[in-house]
């Protein structure tokens, strides 16, 4: 069994472009290894996120959505 372990992603709209790539990596390194778990445990975003979209909840959804289309997802508190 593969998984892909993503510690402390700490995704912020501050640095949503670059958040972005890393998910890109993450989602073609699962795919390309054919991961059956993409893990992150840690801090999934950097500090509270308004649920807006200014606040950046739906480019942190996009982020799981992406990884989800590859395999399960799991997050650790």
């Amino acid at each position: 069994m593969r998984i892909i372990e993503v510690p402390d992603f700490h995704y912020s709209p501050k640095w949503s472009d670059e958040s972005m790539a890393a998910a890109r990596a993450v989602a073609k390194a699962a795919r390309d290894t054919k991961a059956a778990l993409i893990a992150a445990p840690g801090d999934l975003y950097d500090a509270p996120i308004m649920v807006t979209d200014k606040g950046g909840i739906n480019i942190l959804r996009q982020i799981i959505r992406m990884w989800r289309d590859v395999c399960p997802v799991v997050a650790i508190e």
